[in-house]
């Protein structure tokens, strides 16, 4: 089983594509074959905006296990 673990990303605050890292992250965390994604906070400034990334974030990985 592989996991994949990260924290303190602060896309808001790192002005990054926020759809485009989304992309990337569903593509490397499939290809990687993740089962499971343990986030340790930090995403965003706003903890809705955060719940918000997840949440679609999960909807394109039904077979990927969420912590956050």
């Amino acid at each position: 089983m592989k996991i994949a673990i990260s924290s303190d990303n602060h896309l808001d605050v790192n002005r990054v594509d926020v759809a485009a890292t989304m992309e990337a992250q569903a593509t490397w965390l499939k290809q990687q074959e993740v089962a499971h994604y343990f986030f340790l906070g930090d995403l965003f400034n706003d903890f809705t905006r955060t719940q918000s990334y997840f949440k679609e974030l999960a909807d394109q990985l039904p077979g990927v296990g969420f912590i956050t």
